[in-house]
């Protein structure tokens, strides 16, 4: 009602004023969750917008949350389209604003991620991470997220080398400026011990997979499918190392972990095998000890 009543009492001769009071329509409508409405009223605004006069800032702030909106839909090719008309119009309209459009030039990289075009998502990514150094922004945050996705883009390539560098960096940097919560850290930090036992860095691998135990415990609420994850890897880390009690004591609490995921989780039958397992792997240990002292006293 207030929108209808805007826009008889405003006329065509203010667009400016116009397509701000549209703008936020929209953006409240997807607050909501009223996606499609509010997609035709981001399209009236920007018609609204269309005249080269138009206040960049009220046209950026229109084109970046029509972005966010598609990528809501999953429509992400029209998702990129809208941003990289978004990351002309902040250039336009906030060009001191360096930090706004290195997050810009990321969130571009994650969507094109979305979109399966690895290729381009990893060039977006490198030209945050050149922008983040040029101007030796104190958006660490940013910054380092950047290079935790191009780790994580050369882990999917199976590159084992590339992904434990860019992982590391970007890990430790997250986690030196507190910024240690959440499912992705979990998941990378899980991909960078994977990465690491490739590369034959086991010891490095042990404590980045105690990392990834304790950021998946502290994470609210928790994801007790990447929480049970972690306690197998380190069952597996273990067990590698013929550690066999401690191996079993985490695939314990990876399997009463993972029974609170559900009864279609699809790890509950491994790590049963991998807990008899290392029961039979102990057995044989012993029966192996048990066999040399035996000849020891025979001798």
């Amino acid at each position: 009602k207030a929108f209808n009543c805007r826009a008889k009492v405003v006329g065509s001769s203010n667009h400016h004023s116009l397509a701000l009071f549209t703008c936020d329509t929209a953006c409240a409508l997807t607050a909501l969750k009223q996606y499609e409405t509010a997609k035709q009223i981001f399209d009236q605004t920007l018609q609204l917008l269309k005249s080269p006069e138009s206040d960049q800032k009220v046209v950026y702030r229109t084109l970046i949350n029509y972005a966010s909106l598609l990528e809501k839909l999953e429509n992400y090719g029209g998702s990129v389209k809208v941003t990289h008309k978004a990351l002309d119009a902040h250039k336009m309209a906030l060009p001191l604003d360096h930090e706004g459009h290195g997050r810009l030039i990321k969130k571009l990289g994650n969507i094109y991620e979305l979109c399966e075009d690895v290729i381009a998502a990893e060039e977006q990514y490198f030209r945050a991470k050149d922008h983040f150094e040029e101007w030796q922004l104190t958006d660490v945050k940013g910054y380092f997220d950047t290079l935790m996705n191009i780790g994580s883009l050369r882990f999917d390539e199976q590159d084992f080398e590339e992904a434990s560098l860019y992982l590391k960096q970007g890990i430790d940097g997250l986690l030196e400026n507190d910024f240690g919560r959440g499912e992705e850290l979990t998941l990378a930090l899980i991909n960078l011990t994977i990465a690491l036992v490739h590369t034959k860095q086991d010891q490095a691998a042990v404590v980045y997979m105690k990392k990834a135990v304790d950021v998946a415990e502290e994470t609210t609420p928790p994801n007790k499918f990447l929480l049970g994850i972690c306690y197998m890897k380190m069952g597996l880390i273990h067990q590698n190392s013929v550690q066999l009690d401690k191996a079993k004591e985490f695939y314990e609490m990876a399997l009463e972990t993972m029974k609170g995921v559900g009864e279609q989780n699809i790890f509950i039958t491994p790590i049963q095998i991998l807990l008899h397992d290392c029961d039979r792997v102990k057995e044989q240990v012993e029966q192996a000890q048990t066999t040399t002292t035996k000849s020891k006293f025979s001798t």
